[in-house]
């Protein structure tokens, strides 16, 4: 197990997906396996008792199966953030959000393709969460890395720029981070290898990883 209780971000995520894992200093998630539940049981009232910091880590999990895989919802979220983090209200959007995590994992249970979609900001994000001790909560660094993905995808003409401002905004209005500012030194030596074992801890090939992830964003701008 992972240590604390399963906070919101895991209702929309691990359990729906079959992956546990272990965070271990060398990096996110290097010790771990797929096993499938018999059952996933969500109840959205739960959420009321999680603070905030927690709901919007929740959030950008959600708004992120928006960008890969529902175009609409994401359209959504832009639209209803100004109502408040009651997500406990949201069941249906927490619904949506779920269909898009099952039916990628359902296609794709031990991640040979497809299924690396659903690790879009984790290429950075999880390369923060190291750096910053685990102290950064994952749905943080998540969101921050959606940022920094989109921004890269933007400057390679893999994404219109309108499409990353979009997600940052979103993520702006609902509470969550989008921006880390870190006093570090330029990445050399132990610390740039840091950075990369946090980008491969999800996946053998980061670079395949962020096709997949490029490849959501076009989809996303296609059908948007």
């Amino acid at each position: 197990p992972r240590g604390k209780p399963a906070a919101r971000d895991r209702c929309d995520r691990r359990r729906s997906g079959g992956k546990t894992g272990v965070d271990l200093p060398r990096g996110k998630n290097l010790v771990g396996a797929f096993h499938q539940p018999a059952v996933v049981m969500i109840d959205p009232a739960v959420l009321a008792t999680l603070p905030a910091e927690e709901v919007r880590c929740g959030v950008a999990e959600m708004i992120k199966h928006g960008i890969i895989g529902d175009p609409d919802l994401f359209v959504e979220l832009e639209t209803i953030a100004d109502y408040g983090l009651k997500i406990e209200d949201y069941k249906l959007q927490i619904a949506r959000a779920l269909r898009v995590k099952i039916d990628i994992v359902e296609g794709d249970p031990f991640e040979e393709g497809a299924r690396a979609l659903l690790n879009l900001g984790h290429t950075v994000g999880h390369a923060l969460e190291r750096l910053s001790g685990f102290k950064l909560r994952h749905g943080e660094a998540v969101s921050i890395g959606m940022v920094a993905e989109a921004r890269i995808a933007v400057e390679l003409g893999r994404a219109d720029r309108t499409l990353a401002e979009r997600i940052e905004t979103v993520l702006a209005a609902w509470g969550c981070r989008s921006v880390l500012r870190l006093s570090l030194p330029p990445p050399s030596g132990r610390r740039w290898r840091t950075i990369r074992s946090g980008a491969a801890a999800h996946c053998a090939s980061p670079s395949r990883m962020l096709s997949a992830q490029w490849r959501s964003l076009m989809m996303f701008r296609l059908k948007s």
